[in-house]
């Protein structure tokens, strides 16, 4: 083995060895003199210090969330620093909620010289527990120095095994290779999105105190489910702006994601005493009470949802339509939709059978799993412009609407650089596969769509299909960079010659 991948962690090791002896002694120091002139009584004084751990402990797993792509992390790993970090979340709100219950009042402002030395908020403390404070400071800081010098050398070792070339066997193995053309459960944000990020960052950085850009970056970074960071740009609006409705959406949603539910709760309730009319407020409202038990409520609120969208909303009747299924069968949850294959016909109905459509997609797409319980099937669709997305829903019985008003919806979410109307540039034509009626529809321009309407993305196209199941309509939506939909029509062609019936 070579000795210039070992230099480097040798190196770092010895630096952090050095640093963790001058920090213990530091900290050794400190604990003395805070030993003698303290300002807070033993329980708030631990509280102060597990709030401070915590929060040192939430910025370490926003930076690994943030260099997530650049590491590489899987979906796995990825999720498991958002579940690490909602739990710290979680922490951190009650450590701080205990803190400023037990802090004494005036404790921020307390006089040291009014305590005895050996006291702590007026309590006298034993010599041998601050000498041992002090032991466990030195301990720790010689610790956390070396802690650092080790993970230093880790990620030494890291970045030089990962800069050579994967070897042959690894690729036979069926891993994914840098460059290669393996999907990853992970992918990085398409291009356009990608491109108005950095320009959103760009402004941030030219003027900090833009709270507009930075909104804006944090819905798109949202409805691109960047989670982590979408709820720091959030939290950045709020400390300059406290209760910016924009700001308090992107928390509540993200702490419905990390499964906070009834923070998140609280939080778009906040949101809708001001705006009723959040549409998208309701539905993350309503998931929330699903997860709490609460389906009636839930049930309730997707009503208003629907109300406020004007008597229809395909996303909220889909998972009404879910909810009630569930319900009818004493609570068992609904069964999971199959996932669909790129070698074999698919199935992605609530149950495969009579009611089902099932279809064929190209070898080259690959499946993905659904970013939300809104969509029955996901797919990454590659191309010369970038990657484009084709999504299925099916909402269930009688629900999802006419085929016309949902095209309609759909040419809706674009606009025409020429302030044209883009339902009147949209085509649509009716093709029969088998015994299935199906409308084609394809609309171009600006595209607006996604969660929160909070990006657009010039040049796109879209391709869909509404074809006409046995008990309601599904729908199959390809959307992305317009080369890379005209490079993918044939494949979207057939994916709808293959429908037909599921097999009872």
């Amino acid at each position: 083995m070579s000795s210039n991948i070992w230099l480097p962690p040798i190196i770092a090791l010895t630096i952090g060895l050095i640093g963790a002896f001058l920090a213990a002694r530091l900290l050794r120091a400190k604990a003395r003199g805070n030993a003698k002139t303290p300002d807070r009584n033993d329980a708030a004084s631990d509280l102060r210090l597990r709030v401070r751990d915590l929060e040192i402990r939430r910025d370490e797993l926003y930076q690994r969330l943030a260099q997530a792509d650049e590491e590489g992390l899987g979906e796995a790993e990825r999720a498991d620093l958002e579940q690490a970090a909602a739990r710290t979340l979680r922490d951190l709100d009650q450590a701080q909620a205990a803190y400023a219950a037990a802090a004494p009042e005036g404790a921020k402002t307390h006089d040291a010289s009014s305590t005895p030395d050996g006291a702590i908020g007026g309590a006298t403390v034993a010599p041998h527990a601050v000498a041992g404070r002090v032991r466990s400071a030195a301990v720790i800081g010689f610790l956390s120095g070396f802690a650092t010098a080790a993970l230093v050398g880790i990620l030494f070792y890291w970045a030089d095994r990962d800069a050579k070339p994967r070897p042959m066997e690894e690729q036979q193995a069926g891993r994914p290779v840098p460059g290669g053309d393996e999907p990853h459960g992970d992918a990085p944000l398409p291009p356009v999105v990608a491109s108005q990020v950095a320009e959103l960052e760009a402004q941030i950085g030219a003027d900090p105190d833009d709270l507009d850009a930075r909104k804006q970056l944090a819905l798109t970074l949202l409805s691109a489910d960047r989670f982590v960071p979408a709820f720091e740009q959030a939290s950045e609006v709020l400390q300059r702006s406290p209760g910016d409705p924009d700001a308090v959406f992107v928390h509540g949603v993200v702490r419905i994601a990390m499964g906070q539910n009834p923070e998140g709760i609280r939080l778009l309730d906040q949101v809708l005493e001001s705006y009723p009319q959040h549409v998208y407020a309701l539905l993350y409202k309503g998931i929330g009470q699903v997860r709490l038990g609460q389906q009636d409520e839930a049930l309730a609120t997707w009503r208003e949802g629907i109300a406020q969208a004007g008597g229809s909303q395909p996303e909220i009747e889909g998972l009404m339509a879910e909810l009630e299924q569930r319900m009818q069968n004493g609570g068992a949850p609904a069964a999971a939709p199959a996932a669909a294959s790129s070698a074999a016909p698919s199935t992605s109905a609530p149950g495969t059978g009579s009611q089902a459509l099932v279809w064929q997609t190209p070898t080259d797409w690959a499946e993905e799993k659904p970013s939300s319980p809104m969509r029955r099937a996901q797919y990454r669709v590659p191309g010369p412009g970038g990657d484009a997305e084709l999504v299925v829903f099916y909402f269930g019985p009688g629900q999802g609407g006419d085929a016309l008003a949902n095209a309609q919806r759909w040419a809706g979410q674009f606009r025409q650089a020429d302030g044209s109307d883009s339902v009147e540039a949209m085509t649509t034509s009716d093709r029969k596969v088998g015994d299935t009626s199906v409308m084609m529809v394809e609309v171009g321009g600006i595209y607006s769509g996604g969660m929160s309407g909070a990006s657009e993305s010039s040049d796109y196209h879209l391709l869909g299909a509404i074809a006409e199941g046995p008990d309601a309509n599904w729908f199959f939506k390809l959307t992305g960079p317009e080369s890379t939909v005209e490079s993918q029509r044939a494949g979207f062609d057939a994916l709808v010659a293959s429908l037909r019936p599921g097999q009872g």
